[in-house]
């Protein structure tokens, strides 16, 4: 209870400040540096926007996608290590706040970092990009036992100066901070040049900062990365698989379109930080693992069957009749064998001892073999090879290995998921319903979500498939050929809803970055000038219509109705309240049009998921009956709830013409329709905890409080894992146990909140519904 408070209380402290913040109440600790780079403390917590802010910290990536990206791994990494819970090593609480396109990093604050050098001490990499990495001993060994053994990360040998020469003369250039006076350069020049060549070695990203605080604990900042990087979005020439310029050259998915909207290559910033999920790493291992097993077993019995094959031909080698003296042998000698035998027993007992401590050692190794480097395909890095010519086969061998894991997803895991996703009437598996439980299950087969595109792409070849073994089902028996055969129908058919939510999720993904880079383009957040209802009904209505209607007929459908969507003037005065546009001296939002929009949506898609839609924006996404595939209602949930847009219930006309509004010389707010701008409730900042519940991302919650709070998803990792035990028993039929545990799990719950409402206190409602259903208790379950 008291983790739970602490944290919990973190969150509304960090969401209070960051409202501060772009309140203007909180001045920054470098007023003088650009506002991008301003950081600022309040309450002891130190609050930075996510963004490139140049080149004096140490780090591999640059840009501020890949920037936001990073903040967002390093804030799951966390939760990760929280949850590990590992004696000795100490993290910081972290929380992430979005909104309105900007994203703020909240962090607990190291002590004595803010007091001095000498009041804390760097133990692990680097603060400065032109300084060597750190790496002591006892922080490495903690590192090894914890993050080594829990996350499979192996430990190997870098630079202690890992940039290249190009990167680093780079950063003496355009670095903010002055370097060292010229005497002090000249006098440490012998001991540059020594270190230059110096190897460390190092469990983690090299990214990756250890801190002994001035409380003499030991804490972890910076773990971008606890997963490989994804080879199959690394180009081919810098060491990826190719998958993605193979299957686009092959010529299944290609078109004039498909090539104008996906780029060519893979070369973006973004994807620097794009890393394996770690359910797909311990899948793979796994199924390493059980192989390796069943190698030893074969082995094992192929030793006893020739042991067996050797006793039993000697047992059949004819012997001769015994003679009388042999018959009349001396006890004597029956006494010695009998002596020889025992001996015989116990070198076999010891030599059995001694192979079995072998095999466990052999076990072990195994064990350590699967481990990852982490620090593979990194670009602006030094080669280690004129170092270290064993590290640099080492490094070799690793991004080997992580390009076999990345064909395995490409090859096996989607091929294997599309069938299951096609046989699902069959086996039993329980399609999405929404985005966020197709995030929750692509996440737990190890897919990540930027192969939606692919998955989408293998969901239209399956639907083509279906189509043509329909039509060749449904032709004649007036076969001339005898050879050949009416073929009948497949059993199974690819689910017509899984391309739709694939595609629908695909949208409201790259309409939430459109639409945040339309809100940085006026301001973002710290901007007092702009009118976001204004940009954000106008983004709507574009995003749910499939046309922009002419001004004949706007006026015929504004006459035909009775209640019109158009504001009125008092609502239209209520709104220039705010501010911007006419006479109130603010500079007026650019309106843009509907084909603009969905122009930047599908070619975000193209850069992200390197796919071209097929059922929205297109005319040729019809079903049987004339109506479109494309979800429509679903989308505009989605979207709002990845935005945190709070929307007037009721009926939208979606699915047909739309208005944007008027253009960039329009004062004051300007009608749009579906949605107009009394539509926008509010707009709610999106958080995303580090103790949070593992898999899950940001939330929507309210500065004041009203709607969502951080403390609903803070983790309580002990009625987590009560929850989890009863949820396998259900699945062993253990239905007594399962109500138990479910139960237990929801009174865990309650104890810590002292309040029935949170969202794992309904999933073991559910889970006990469900018990209570395999009971045949249907009017419990109810």
């Amino acid at each position: 209870r008291l983790v739970h408070k602490v944290l919990s209380d973190f969150g509304d402290a960090s969401l209070a400040g960051v409202k501060a913040i772009f309140d203007g109440y909180i001045m920054p600790m470098n007023p003088n540096e650009p506002a991008r780079s301003h950081v600022y403390l309040h309450n002891n917590i130190f609050f930075s926007r996510a963004v490139d802010t140049g080149l004096d910290t140490f780090k591999i990536i640059q840009g501020d996608g890949a920037a936001k990206k990073s903040a967002s791994r390093d804030a799951h990494n966390m939760g990760v290590l929280h949850r590990l819970d590992i004696p000795g090593l100490h993290t910081l609480a972290t929380v992430l706040v979005e909104y309105l396109g900007t994203r703020i990093v909240c962090q607990s604050v190291v002590p004595g970092i803010l007091h001095g050098e000498k009041s804390h001490s760097l133990l692990y990499g680097a603060v400065e990009t032109l300084s060597a990495l750190q790496c002591d001993e006892e922080m490495h060994k903690l590192l090894e036992s914890s993050i080594g053994e829990g996350c499979m990360v192996a430990t190997r040998t870098i630079p202690a100066h890992p940039l290249t020469d190009e990167r680093m003369d780079v950063i003496k250039k355009y670095r903010i901070t002055p370097l060292p006076p010229l005497e002090d350069k000249e006098n440490d020049k012998d001991g540059d040049e020594d270190d230059k060549d110096k190897l460390i070695q190092i469990c983690g990203p090299m990214e990756m900062k250890g801190i002994l605080g001035s409380d003499k604990r030991k804490y972890v900042l910076d773990c971008t990365r606890l997963t490989p990087r994804d080879a199959n979005w690394v180009g081919k020439a810098s060491g990826g698989t190719g998958c993605w310029g193979d299957h686009e050259s092959s010529g299944t998915t290609g078109g004039a379109k498909k090539t104008k909207l996906v780029p060519s290559s893979l070369e973006d910033d973004e994807w620097m930080v794009c890393v394996l999920r770690p359910e797909l790493v311990t899948n793979y291992a796994e199924l390493k693992i059980s192989k390796y097993l069943a190698e030893q077993v074969a082995e094992k019995r192929n030793g006893e069957s020739e042991k067996v094959e050797k006793e039993s031909s000697i047992a059949d080698e004819p012997s001769a009749e015994p003679s009388a003296d042999k018959k009349e042998e001396p006890i004597k000698a029956a006494e010695e064998k009998e002596v020889d035998v025992n001996e015989t027993k116990k070198e076999a007992v010891e030599e059995e001892s001694k192979t079995k401590e072998s095999l466990a050692k052999i076990e072990e190794d195994y064990i350590r073999s699967l481990r990852y480097n982490v620090n593979v395909f990194l670009p602006y890095t030094r080669s280690i090879e004129p170092m270290d010519e064993e590290s640099h086969e080492k490094l070799k061998q690793d991004e080997e290995e992580a390009r076999k894991l990345a064909r395995h997803l490409w090859d096996t895991v989607i091929p294997n998921f599309t069938k299951e996703i096609r046989s699902s009437s069959g086996n039993g598996l329980q399609l999405p319903v929404d985005g966020r439980s197709l995030t929750e299950l692509i996440h737990q087969r190890g897919i990540n979500c930027r192969y939606i595109g692919r998955l989408a792409e293998l969901a239209r070849k399956e639907e083509f498939d279906d189509v043509i073994a329909s039509e060749k089902a449904a032709a004649p028996d007036n076969i001339t050929d005898k050879t050949s055969a009416k073929k009948k129908a497949p059993r199974f058919r690819m689910p017509l809803c899984w391309l739709e939510l694939l595609e629908c999720e695909m949208v409201a993904r790259a309409a939430k970055h459109v639409l945040d880079s339309y809100m940085m383009e006026q301001g973002g957040a710290s901007s007092t000038a702009q009118v976001p209802a204004q940009t954000i009904a106008s983004f709507l209505s574009a995003l749910v219509s499939v046309g922009e209607e002419s001004a004949a007929e706007t006026e015929r459908r504004t006459t035909s109705k009775v209640q019109s969507s158009v504001l009125d003037q008092e609502d239209m005065n209520a709104l220039t309240l705010f501010g911007a546009g006419g006479n109130g001296g603010g500079v007026s939002s650019p309106i843009r049009g509907r084909d603009e929009i969905w122009s930047d949506i599908e070619r975000e898609i193209g850069r992200r998921y390197r796919h071209t839609l097929s059922l929205y924006n297109t005319s040729g996404s019809k079903k049987d009956g004339g109506e479109s595939r494309a979800l429509y209602t679903p989308l505009l949930r989605r979207i709002c709830q990845r935005s945190g847009i709070r929307l007037v219930a009721k009926h939208y006309d979606m699915g047909k013409k739309c208005v944007c509004g008027g253009g960039s010389g329009t004062s004051g707010l300007t009608a749009s329709y579906p949605v107009a701008p009394t539509d926008i409730l509010d707009i709610l900042p999106l958080v995303k905890h580090a103790a949070s519940v593992a898999g899950e991302s940001f939330a929507p919650c309210s500065f004041n409080g009203n709607a969502g709070s951080t403390s609903l998803h803070v983790l309580l990792s002990d009625a987590k894992t009560v929850y989890e035990y009863g949820h396998a028993n259900l699945s062993n039929g253990n239905v007594a146990v399962t109500l138990d545990y479910s139960q237990e799990a929801s009174a865990m719950y309650q104890r810590v909140l002292d309040s029935p409402i949170h969202p794992q206190i309904s999933k073991c409602l559910k889970l006990t519904a469900v018990a209570h259903y395999h009971k045949d208790e249907p009017e419990l379950a109810i």
